[in-house]
């Protein structure tokens, strides 16, 4: 799949007469669609005078709330309907990483240092009312599929993963999918960067799910890319003498009912040492051992006396 969106507007658009007002228009163009095929003509009557039974349950919530009635499409064309509304969807989760972007941006410049926001999660998580496991997704794909600004000179870099950017961007890969195959991505450019994997790998993995994204689902993705990755780095990620010597030691909890908890970490050596001491302390052959020996001892001793 070829990249050629060097911005999100209209999907792949390079500002050659279809740019954001073009996206726009596409928006709204699905939403009327929606609105007008499922809207029942009642003779004589609008929408608005649709008989209560069919707009209100025994909970007050009737079966359609949008006053859009599904029920008197065929199975083809709810079929239709709902896929049309899962595109709209998904350019308006382009629309929201966008949006997310731009205000990122301008937390980053200081612009909203006097309403007490410090980082863009924080502000999203207010102004938006989200929770930070909605703001941070969308930040991430932000970082990755859209063009970045350096802050002192002014530079734009292209997206790092423009394939996805196209094709997320397009509302062909929904915000799941999008995650997935960017935090793979990341995982593999990480390793050429390293050297552990040959250059170009990681473009040719994001190539790869992306097309797949095209007709599988998240479900899909997931163990595809876990493998993919397991293939180009079976040993993993090894961490650094300092990232072990940091994770090292264990770690005691609060006594709560008459129990301890506790957790850590252990290099090998410490593990093996530790497996051990525990099991010479709590082996009861080995008490038994010990006492029967400093028993012959004292009568040893005794004899000698």
């Amino acid at each position: 799949m070829e990249a050629t969106a060097g911005r999100p507007g209209y999907p792949g658009s390079t500002g050659s007469g279809t740019g954001i007002g073009g996206h726009i228009h596409q928006l709204l163009a699905l939403a009327t669609a929606l609105a007008r095929t499922a809207t029942p003509s009642f003779a004589g009557t609008g929408p608005a005078t649709a008989p209560a039974s069919m707009a209100e349950g025994s909970s007050g919530v009737g079966r359609a709330p949008f006053g859009l009635e599904l029920g008197a499409l065929s199975d083809a064309e709810s079929m239709d309907w709902a896929q049309t509304l899962e595109h709209l969807s998904r350019l308006l989760a382009g629309l929201g990483v966008q949006a997310a972007a731009d205000l990122a941006d301008r937390v980053r410049a200081g612009r909203y240092d006097k309403d007490g926001f410090r980082t863009p999660a924080e502000l999203l998580t207010s102004s938006l009312k989200l929770g930070r496991g909605e703001a941070h997704p969308r930040l991430r794909l932000a970082e990755h599929l859209l063009p970045a600004t350096d802050g002192l000179t002014g530079t734009i870099t292209a997206p790092t993963q423009p394939v996805l950017a196209a094709a997320f961007f397009a509302g062909d890969v929904s915000l799941e999918q999008a995650l997935i195959i960017s935090s793979f991505t990341d995982e593999a450019t990480h390793l050429a960067q390293a050297g552990r994997i040959p250059e170009g790998t990681d473009r040719e993995l994001e190539e790869t799910l992306t097309s797949y994204a095209l007709v599988e689902p998240p479900d899909f993705l997931r163990p595809l890319g876990l493998q993919a990755v397991n293939l180009l780095n079976p040993d993993g990620q090894r961490p650094t003498e300092g990232e072990l010597l940091a994770k090292q030691g264990i770690f005691f909890r609060r006594p709560r009912r008459g129990l301890v908890g506790f957790d850590g970490h252990l290099t090998i050596l410490q593990y093996e040492t530790m497996l051990a001491s525990i099991d010479s302390a709590t082996n009861p052959n080995q008490h038994k051992h010990k006492h029967r020996h400093r028993h012959r001892r004292r009568q040893r001793q005794r004899q000698q006396c």
